[in-house]
């Protein structure tokens, strides 16, 4: 305590003595001797009142610093859990949203998701607890570890004695089929678990996005790709890697079967171990000295304190057909260290020797992703986490590292291939090393270390509840010095508020929301947030360059759901007025098509391949996400460029659901269109899509009438008189929904033909199917083919008007109509024509269908909150993904944790798998979780 001493001269004991009553001065002196704690205690059971506090705390401000947390209930024994090693994590976050948190009683699993609330909140959904433990093989389980698999849908616990449960997730976030029991033998202390690592499933690049960067208004934002490591599952199902307290490592696979698993079994060599059983360890995907495959690196930590490091190979034999996989582990030491502890610092550690730290963490950080053109410079870095509490509540954690130096490695590989030395496992020879680093010091109890941003960063979660993040050196993070340059949120002024004592933390997928538990289990969600005291413009345009290239990095078919990011853009957007929201919105939406050339790629040459578009539908579905606003009196409306968003989505699935349905019908083979299950979801979409074609010529046939033949064109007049018409106007005028409306006609326009030769060979079920579907299409008051004139003459006249204009004025005009939801003032023109040419003559053909268009319910497809759709939603349980009416119907239901709209479960039915997956989410791109039965 040499240094506090120094801290304290004679003047300052003197003054502070002058100030203080005698009862309270004999305890201070106590503590300025060495005792500060016990003697500041004694003094202020004296009678210290809030005056002399203050002046205390006037006095030694700046020079100590006095533990003021309390730390949370029962800390000592999850301290002591987290010093014995193992798997221990109780909650998880899957890259789909789910959170699987373990009971308080250890006996079952529940699950729960981030949800949009009808109140205008993001909050939690209720939990439901897991059935994957009712149907276990063994009674009685004790949890203590859950884990999800790389694409977020394979569940994994594991009990106290190694055994392991796995399931996965059908139709819903919280629904966990097909429990399977692995690991069967395991029963006792040797056979714990200790570390566990999936296998990745599928070679897909990862998004890396890089610095945002703004030049006069616009923002540029650069995204590249770089390729995951593996080893990857052969036949792209779910497996993984475990390791053993007992030093034994297991490799499991799904095989063939639902619920059929591959079990491969390898002893890790015990020689210079003297069979010292495994208290930490921790593996990394690396790749392999030959640089033709990957492999892994495990490290692990022994009972004794030594660190050793492996390297394990998996080498696959695949049958001719693809349909049997066997497996075999080759397992090589790498290198040992005898004493795994931190340096030495006495002035840090506080007088405290370094062998009296234990062991919480131990993790291994992979080499930063490797993009295209760039050499990877960086190296695989064990990291172990130290902590100690002193009975004085003084709490220190040590971060020690230490670097996998490849240097020697890489000499003798080259002296080993030209000798063609080999060791009798077949390998050449490996002698890695492990190089220390410079130890990290942190004040503060780390309870959690979790690397995000593609390894790139690291989390530190503290028992205070407070979470830091820094880069894979432990460097901080640095805010960046000016507003026109945009990267990670923790790098443009957002953190964690919360700051209450816990024991566990766990992170969102993209890391920007966390959910804290303490020893009640009472969980606690909350989002990075970054206040402004002045609404400045340029720092509300750099935030949304942040979330702009967050989203851009997360558009690919297997990147996770963005509703965390959802989550803090809303929290975000709080603080900000009606008009700066907007104009956020706008940035976002308007830079997010950009960068993602949406709109470039919508031509008619490109169509089949634009509506599988992953990146589309995501994009539309933050674009309705973000227009959603709270009514007054409860209740949520969405603005008009959200009912364009959501429109699109409905468009781009019948698209997508068309064109699988007649998928090999050039070919002359068999189409799903003659399939039962199929024919029942299209109904409904083909009897909403004809509606929604009768809506829009009412909506133009009334602004016809609104604006007369020879006026001209007023968007805000129009939108005044008739604002469900100008939504409708800019479905007609922008390039993306005018393109699948064109797409969707061109496709039923074929149906009759291909009805008419499925009923004279269908059996008579079959046929009341044809024929419903027949009805559907034949169920308008105005004909489609009205409609597509309509969009021919609109496509001509826009497309020769855009040739004028530079691609740049193309865009902004487009994205003025789909962001912002207006019509841009150069496009009045061909609205005029349209609407005093075009539609006059529609008009006249279509005669009493005119009339009869009043009469038609438009609730399903309204584009306004009308007062007759308004009494539609409250009457009506309406299914908008399958657009069917549930109401009086008993069925079991889901809803979406986004929209909040809910549809009928239909997981015993047995679809076709394209069908599944587009029923999988909601119409509006957001997940599902399973209503409670009622």
């Amino acid at each position: 305590m040499d240094d506090i001493d120094d801290l304290f001269a004679e003047p300052l004991q003197d003054d502070l003595n002058d100030e203080l009553p005698d009862d309270l001065t004999s305890g201070l002196n106590d503590g300025l001797n060495g005792d500060l704690v016990n003697g500041l205690s004694g003094g202020l059971d004296g009678g210290l009142d809030g005056e002399l506090n203050a002046t205390l705390t006037e006095h030694i401000n700046g020079q100590l610093t006095l533990p003021q947390a309390v730390p949370p209930p029962g800390l000592t024994a999850h301290l002591d859990k987290l010093h014995q090693g193992g798997c221990n994590q109780t909650m998880a976050w899957s890259r789909l949203g789910a959170l699987a948190c373990i009971n308080e009683d250890s006996k079952n699993v529940k699950i729960r998701c981030l949800k949009f609330h009808r109140d205008g909140n993001w909050g939690f959904s209720e939990y439901t607890d897991s059935t994957l433990m009712d149907k276990l093989l063994y009674p009685d389980p004790d949890c203590v570890h859950v884990s999800w698999s790389p694409l977020g849908s394979d569940l994994l616990i594991v009990d106290n004695s190694g055994r392991i449960a796995v399931g996965f997730m059908l139709y819903a976030l919280n629904r966990i089929m097909i429990p399977k029991i692995l690991n069967h033998d395991s029963d006792g202390n040797p056979n714990t678990v200790v570390a566990i690592k999936w296998l990745n499933q599928f070679k897909k690049q990862i998004a890396i996005a890089g610095v945002a960067s703004k030049s006069g208004s616009h923002w540029r934002y650069p995204l590249s790709g770089a390729e995951p490591r593996g080893p990857f599952s052969p036949n792209h199902k779910a497996g993984f890697l475990i390791v053993t307290r007992g030093l034994f490592l297991k490799l499991y696979l799904q095989v063939a079967g639902v619920g059929d698993w591959m079990e491969v079994k390898h002893e890790l060599d015990r020689s210079s171990t003297s069979h010292e059983p495994i208290s930490h360890a921790t593996m990394c995907a690396e790749q392999s000295q030959s640089k033709k495959d990957d492999e892994i690196l495990l490290a692990i930590h022994t009972t004794a304190g030594r660190l050793r490091l492996y390297t394990i190979r998996i080498d696959w034999q695949m049958s001719q057909d693809s349909t049997h996989v066997t497996a075999s582990l080759r397992v090589q030491h790498v290198t040992q260290l005898d004493r795994c502890l931190p340096l030495f610092d006495q002035s840090v550690l506080s007088g405290m020797p370094a062998d009296e730290c234990q062991l919480c963490f131990l993790t291994l950080i992979p080499r930063a992703p490797l993009q295209p053109g760039q050499n990877n410079t960086t190296s695989p870095v064990v990291l172990a986490a130290f902590s100690h509490m002193d009975p004085s509540a003084s709490i220190v954690t040590t971060v020690s590292r230490w670097e996998v130096d490849e240097s020697r490695a890489s000499i003798d590989l080259i002296f080993s291939q030209l000798s063609t030395k080999k060791v009798s496992a077949g390998h050449l020879v490996d002698e890695r090393a492990l190089k220390p680093l410079e130890d990290v010091h942190l004040d503060g109890l780390v309870i959690g270390i979790e690397l995000v941003q593609h390894d790139t960063q690291i989390a530190l979660h503290y028992s205070n509840g407070n979470t830091e993040f820094r880069d894979r050196n432990m460097g901080e993070l640095l805010m960046e010095e000016t507003t026109d340059r945009a990267t990670c949120f923790n790098r443009v002024g957002f953190t964690f508020d919360e700051s209450t004592p816990c024991l566990e933390v766990a992170l969102s997928p993209h890391s920007t929301v966390k959910v804290s538990m303490n020893k009640g289990q009472e969980y606690k969600v909350s989002s990075m947030h970054r206040y402004l005291p002045i609404a400045d413009p340029e720092a509300i345009s750099q935030v949304t360059a942040a979330f702009v290239l967050q989203h851009a990095a997360s558009e690919g078919v297997s990147s996770p759901p963005t509703d965390d990011l959802l989550m803090t853009m809303w929290e975000f957007e709080r603080q900000l007025t009606e008009e700066q929201r907007k104009i956020m919105e706008c940035q976002f939406m308007k830079d997010l098509y950009q960068v993602l050339q949406i709109t470039e790629k919508c031509t008619d040459s490109n169509i089949d391949a634009y509506i599988k578009l992953p990146a589309l539908g995501k994009t539309a579905s933050m674009q309705a996400s973000l227009s959603v606003r709270v009514i007054t009196g409860g209740g949520l409306q969405w603005t008009r460029s959200g009912k364009i968003a959501l429109t699109i989505q409905s468009l781009r699935i019948i698209a997508l659901s068309l064109s699988f349905s007649r998928a090999n019908l050039q070919k002359g083979q068999d189409i799903d269109l003659h399939r039962p299950d199929v024919l029942d979801y299209l109904v409904p979409q083909i009897k909403w899509f004809i509606q929604l074609i009768d809506y829009i010529m009412d909506q133009l046939f009334q602004v016809n009438r609104v604006m007369g033949v020879s006026d001209p064109f007023d968007g805000d007049a129009i939108a005044a008189k008739v604002e469900s018409a100008y939504a409708c106007l800019i479905l007609v005028m922008c390039t993306i929904p005018r393109t699948y409306l064109r797409n969707i006609i061109r496709t039923i326009k074929t149906l009759p033909s291909i009805l008419q030769n499925g009923m004279s060979q269908a059996q008579s079920s079959l046929a009341v199917k044809y024929t419903a579907l027949s009805a559907a299409l034949r169920g308008g008051v105005t004909q489609p083919k009205q409609l597509e004139a309509v969009l021919e003459i609109t496509e001509k006249s826009l497309n020769q008007f855009y040739t004028r204009l530079h691609p740049r004025e193309r865009q902004d005009l487009e994205m003025q109509l789909l962001a912002e939801g207006t019509i841009p003032t150069g496009l009045t023109p061909f609205i005029q024509k349209l609407l005093s040419q075009l539609v006059e003559d529609f008009r006249t053909q279509a005669g009493e269908a005119e009339e009869l268009l009043a009469f038609r319910q438009w609730g399903p497809v309204s584009l306004v909150d009308d007062k007759q759709t308004l009494h539609w939603q409250a009457d009506t349980i309406w299914d908008a993904t399958r657009k069917i009416d549930l109401t009086g119907r008993k069925v079991r239901t889901k809803t979406c944790l986004r929209c909040t709209s809910i549809t009928e479960d239909i997981k015993d039915r047995a679809p076709r798998s394209w069908l599944t997956n587009l029923t999988r989410t909601c119409f509006c791109g957001g997940q599902f979780i399973l209503d409670k039965p009622t």
